[in-house]
């Protein structure tokens, strides 16, 4: 992937590209720690155990990142939208958080695993969360 992947992000008319700034930086690890990031408009049975897919979609809805074979999906959650620290939730964040809990008992009925990550995490220990995706993945696929 060239070094400006997915540098329409932003562009929410691509339902290809990632969302959020949190989602790119998670991209960046992703391909640090060994994944090759398509978009799942990309999917070829060709690819690789180490192909990790973005905005794939699942039912109605969609999933940041998964790697398929494996039926790992990865989730970044942002701190205000996925109401991280909210002791009172505006409406927005309570269907959010709704949603979330859906897309999770969906994922886990269908038998796929879940890793979910906090923006504020990513943003002030990516150290941590390199670690923690590298071992979770690992760990994920053994099962």
């Amino acid at each position: 992937m060239s070094p400006n992947r997915f540098t329409n992000f932003l562009n929410k008319q691509d339902k290809d590209v990632f969302a959020s700034l949190a989602e790119d930086e998670v991209c960046k690890i992703l391909e640090e720690i060994g994944y090759v990031i398509k978009k799942h408009s990309d999917m070829s049975e060709e690819d690789q155990p180490n192909t990790i897919y973005g905005q794939v979609p699942f039912r109605r809805m969609r999933l940041d990142f998964a790697l398929i074979n494996a039926k790992i999906a990865i989730e970044v959650q942002g701190d205000y939208w996925h109401a991280n620290t909210a002791t009172q939730l505006s409406a927005t964040q309570a269907q959010n958080k709704l949603r979330d809990q859906r897309k999770e008992k969906a994922l886990h009925k269908e038998g796929w695993k879940l890793i979910k990550l906090w923006e504020e995490d990513i943003q002030k220990r990516p150290e941590r969360i390199r670690q923690h995706l590298h071992s979770s993945i690992l760990k994920l696929i053994e099962v």
